[in-house]
């Protein structure tokens, strides 16, 4: 907490700023001893949110309900940010009205603050758009977004954690455009516990469900209303509904079918941070996909290898350097 508390400090430097702690219910005795933290870094402007209810979803609604100021940057209590983060975003929304969140590049550490590997992300909104259907191409820790705009488009939904900030971006990107800035302005540490793997069948779900949202079918009926698990029986019983023009990207699913084939491939991919231990659960998904649509998963397949193996070649030239 100090050292994040320490980076937030810098960065606020010359810039008015009000800092939230949102927290689970805490005892006075720890409030307390959280405050004189709190006012150590910053003297004025800093308050503490206890969360009655669980989950992150319903803290992060809270900290955005009572924020006063239109910019709000997020960050977990163990990452820090560089010191020229927010004055970076905010310059970046301010000569960007159309732009409802941006975020960064990240230098991702152990649990320990060692370094393990940069993480890029697309930029552009139109890159971000096309990339999101594979999964989550914004790190939540780096972003900074308009209040208002996430207020107006339903801010973060409990049904979708621990996929919460992945389903809140294909939801904004809907309604306006999202953006990284290509800078590491953000240092993300990595758990042994923070891994998709603690709840394949939620994870899977989830994120299946969001994928189809961002595909229009149709029938016309709105998936974004529906929870998860309905989202799925929808347009996983109804393979042969047509897809309706709705983003552009390289990959065009035709129906459901290709859409089921193209998630299953997405989801795969999601748990490759650890190979050893999911094979099976990647094996199976991409049977899954070649199952459901043949020609269509090997087309999907190449393209994912092709993207990526452009970006370890990116990765190689620029650790050369």
């Amino acid at each position: 907490m100090r050292e994040t508390l320490d980076s937030c400090s810098q960065a606020a430097e010359n810039l008015k700023v009000e800092v939230l702690l949102v927290t689970p219910s805490m005892t006075e005795l720890d409030s307390q001893q959280l405050e004189i933290t709190l006012k150590e870094h910053f003297s004025q402007e800093g308050r503490i949110l206890q969360n009655e209810k669980p989950g992150i979803a319903g803290a992060l609604n809270l900290g955005l309900g009572s924020a006063q100021y239109e910019f709000i940057a997020r960050i977990d209590d163990d990452d820090t940010m560089h010191e020229i983060r927010l004055f970076e975003q905010m310059s970046f929304l301010e000569r960007n009205p159309n732009v409802i969140a941006v975020g960064s590049f990240t230098k991702v550490v152990n649990a320990e603050g060692k370094f393990l590997y940069n993480q890029h992300f697309p930029t552009s909104y139109e890159k971000i758009k096309s990339e999101m259907i594979f999964g989550n191409v914004m790190s939540h820790p780096s972003v900074m977004y308009r209040k208002s705009a996430v207020m107006q488009f339903g801010g973060y939904k409990e049904t979708y954690m621990p996929a919460e900030d992945y389903e809140l971006w294909a939801r904004l990107s809907r309604n306006g455009d999202l953006a990284n800035i290509p800078m590491y302005l953000t240092n993300y540490r990595l758990h042994p516990n923070q891994s998709t793997q603690t709840n394949i069948r939620k994870i899977q779900e989830i994120t299946k469900s969001i994928i189809y949202q961002q595909f229009e079918f149709e029938s016309g009926t709105i998936l974004g209303v529906l929870p998860p698990s309905q989202v799925l029986s929808f347009v996983e019983n109804n393979l042969s509904l047509r897809v309706l023009p709705k983003i552009e990207n390289m990959l065009n699913p035709k129906n459901a079918r290709e859409v089921v084939s193209l998630a299953n491939i997405a989801f795969a991919r999601s748990l490759c941070t650890n190979v050893y231990k999911n094979k099976y659960h990647i094996l199976k998904h991409l049977v899954i996909s070649f199952i459901m649509s043949p020609k269509f998963a090997a087309i999907t397949l190449i393209n994912r290898l092709t993207y990526y193996s452009d970006k370890i070649f990116m990765r190689l030239k620029e650790s050369a350097r």
